[in-house]
């Protein structure tokens, strides 16, 4: 897989949460995911939104990515001379078959392979096609029912987790 090619049915989106105040009892809030969502970096992307990821197959260790995850966000808290947020620690993922995200008629989505190396070869944007930043609570009400939530405690015992 090359990058900018779409990710196989088969596959599976995650994107790792690490930020404490963005999760509840049922999961990451509505607020807080709206946030993740934003415009592509490339103003010549034929989509209108996206949200970054990775996918499962290329991932070593989901906690482990996280907490480097965690680690990188932390040192660029202290690189700005900023105290960093207690708040700042791996909570869990949220995550969807391909095939699942493809499947939505509203909004039209996607997975696009999207490799940062030398530091992430498993990143993966989920793209929004056809609706953007004026229709954001449509798009984060139709994902949220798309992915599911799974605490950092229950990953192993996640089925479609548990591999990795």
């Amino acid at each position: 897989m090359n990058a900018g090619d779409p990710a196989d049915d088969g596959e599976t989106w995650l994107r790792a949460v690490t930020n404490s105040k963005h999760v509840g009892r049922g999961g990451v809030h509505h607020a807080a995911f709206k946030k993740w969502l934003e415009p592509p970096d490339d103003p010549e992307a034929d989509w209108k939104l996206e949200i970054s990821g990775q996918l499962i197959s290329l991932v070593d260790n989901i906690a482990d990515q996280a907490q480097k995850r965690v680690a990188d966000q932390q040192e660029k808290f202290k690189a700005k001379g900023e105290r960093v947020p207690s708040a700042l620690q791996f909570c869990g993922v949220l995550y969807a078959k391909v095939e699942k995200i493809r499947s939505l008629s509203q909004p039209r989505c996607d997975v696009i392979y999207d490799p940062k190396k030398p530091d992430d070869n498993a990143h993966a944007n989920l793209i929004v096609r056809d609706k953007g930043l004026e229709e954001i609570l449509t798009v984060t009400d139709a994902l949220l029912e798309c992915l599911i939530w799974v605490p950092k405690d229950q990953i192993c015992t996640d089925q479609a987790l548990s591999s990795t």
